[in-house]
C-alpha cells in the first residue's frame, strides 16, 4: 500500500519533468532555427504546427504510461480539480502538486543547465 503511493508521487514527478524538458526544447528548436539573425531559414523547424504535436503527443504518451501508476495527472490544476470533486484524498493531492510543481521546476532546470547562452 505505502509503496503505491511512493510510486504515483515519483510517476507525477518524472511525467512533468519529461512533459516540460521534451515541451520547452521543442519551443526553443523552433526558435533557433528560424531565427534568421541567427543562421537559420525562414521557414525552418518543426513549425508551430510542429510545436502542437509535441504538446499534445507528449500530454498522450505520458497519460497513458503514469494512469494506470498514479491517475496521469501531469497537471496540479488536474489533481486541484479532482481532489475538489472527492476523487483525491487531501494527502495524496498536497503530495501530488508539490511533486508535480518539483517535476517541472527540475524540467525546466534541466533544459536551461543545456543552454550555452541565454535565451
Amino acid at each position: 500500500k505505502k509503496w503505491s503511493f511512493y510510486r504515483a508521487v515519483i510517476a507525477e514527478f518524472v511525467a512533468t519533468l519529461l512533459f516540460l524538458y521534451i515541451t520547452v526544447l521543442t519551443v526553443i528548436g523552433y526558435k533557433i532555427q528560424s531565427d534568421t539573425d541567427a543562421g537559420g531559414v525562414d521557414c525552418g523547424g518543426v513549425g508551430i504546427l510542429g510545436i502542437a504535436w509535441a504538446f499534445g503527443g507528449m500530454i498522450f504518451i505520458l497519460v497513458y504510461c503514469t494512469a494506470g501508476i498514479s491517475g496521469g495527472h501531469i497537471n496540479p490544476a488536474v489533481t486541484f480539480g479532482l481532489f475538489l470533486a472527492r476523487k483525491l484524498s487531501l494527502t495524496r493531492a498536497i503530495f501530488y502538486i508539490v511533486m508535480q510543481c518539483l517535476g517541472a521546476i527540475c524540467g525546466a532546470g534541466v533544459v536551461k543547465g543545456f543552454q550555452q547562452g541565454l535565451y
